[in-house]
């Protein structure tokens, strides 16, 4: 339903104005972002041939002399949003894409390294004769993208060109040589402050025998940023960034009635069955060009959800309702996720073992698998890989 972007795509050639125009404001997820004069920067001519360490310290410095302001209006505006490191890069993106429409894509990527390693961010530029590319430091583990290591750091592709990556040469730019020394990652425990725009959507489901309505909405303007973000390998991150306010108090005006003055273990099967039925399953790749991996919100947000939606969203219920210790678990064939949930010490049903605590398997994604149960074989159960 909403657009997906691939792993850092950060980079196309924009399509929205073909003469030499700049503007001093865009629009970031419905925040307006207001800056100083960019007509200096939009006049740049950055090096499109010949590229050399000294024509690309050259023009760094010209940026650096047009460009500082902005930024730093940019870093402000950043954090009056509440915005973590990552989401600094994806201002900086909008920043070159939006007000520089007729700039290279060569322009755009220097401009991104430099708000980047202005704001203590390690980033590196790589590229050949007529070609520049933007690599960064990741915290998080991206699922996919081409990277490559210099000088014992793995950087991570900001795009997807059709070039031969073996015959890039990584620049040395004298610029804020010292500068960068975090990598980008993501604030699992904090989502930014966007502009609101809700959106309503009642999830009807049956659970405990009973039928009941979810009356779910989502911010589209957070559900949009985290569409555009990087996809990430499987962690708990999925289900500990939280969602909107407003989401999460939909959520919670209704599951703290239905779970009123059932035991925990009524509780538990009622939202195992309530992510079962009221978040629709489709695997991925039976309608979605690339794997999509969910956070809350998004998954409040989409018609369709599959294993490891439903898995994240399930513990970030028994999380807060069940004040549950969980785990993502992941099969071997990388084909399947599901959960547990710790029990006791000395336990009698669980399934599970690791770190000497005892779990049971949940599974969200089979409708009608009560807790406990599985179609996880003793074999699949010992290979595991397990995300807490």
């Amino acid at each position: 339903m909403l657009r997906h972007a691939h792993i850092l795509i950060l980079f196309m050639v924009c399509q929205t104005a073909s003469a030499q125009s700049v503007f001093n404001a865009f629009d970031f997820y419905g925040q307006r972002v207001e800056l100083p004069s960019t007509a200096a920067l939009g006049g740049m001519v950055f090096p499109s041939a010949g590229l050399q360490n000294k024509s690309i310290n050259g023009a760094l410095k010209e940026m650096d002399r047009n460009a500082l302001s902005c930024i730093e209006e940019l870093r402000r505006r950043g954090n009056q949003m509440e915005l973590d490191n990552l989401g600094y890069f994806q201002l900086l993106k909008a920043f070159s894409v939006h007000c520089f429409p007729a700039q290279t894509p060569n322009f755009r990527k220097a401009l991104v390294w430099y708000g980047l390693r202005r704001g203590g961010i390690d980033a590196i530029l790589a590229g050949n004769d007529s070609y520049l590319n933007l690599f960064v430091r990741m915290e998080n583990t991206p699922d996919g993208g081409f990277a490559l290591t210099h000088k014992g750091v793995r950087y991570i592709s900001a795009s997807v060109d059709n070039i031969a990556f073996s015959q890039l040469e990584v620049w040395s730019p004298e610029l804020l040589r010292d500068s960068g020394r975090s990598a980008l990652e993501l604030n699992m425990y904090h989502s930014p402050r966007l502009a609101k725009d809700m959106v309503f959507k009642p999830r009807p489901f049956v659970a405990l025998g009973g039928e009941h309505v979810l009356y779910a909405c989502y911010n589209r303007h957070l559900v949009d940023y985290l569409n555009d973000l990087p996809s990430f390998r499987i962690g708990s991150y999925l289900y500990t960034f939280p969602p909107a306010d407003e989401s999460l108090a939909c959520i919670d005006d209704s599951v703290r009635v239905w779970l009123k003055g059932l035991s925990y273990n009524q509780s538990l099967s009622f939202l195992l069955e309530m992510v079962q039925n009221a978040f629709p399953y489709k695997a991925d790749s039976a309608y979605r060009p690339r794997e999509k991996r969910n956070f809350v919100e998004q998954t409040l947000a989409d018609d369709f959800v599959d294993c490891e939606d439903k898995a994240a969203m399930f513990c970030f219920l028994a999380n807060r309702y069940l004040s549950a210790s969980t785990v993502l678990l992941y099969s071997r064939d990388r084909s399947h996720v599901a959960c547990g949930i710790e029990l006791p010490e000395k336990a009698s049903n669980y399934n599970l073992r690791y770190n000497n605590k005892f779990y049971m398997i949940c599974e969200p994604a089979f409708y009608g698998l009560k807790p406990g149960e599985t179609e996880l074989s003793p074999e699949d159960i010992r290979s595991l890989e397990i995300f807490n």
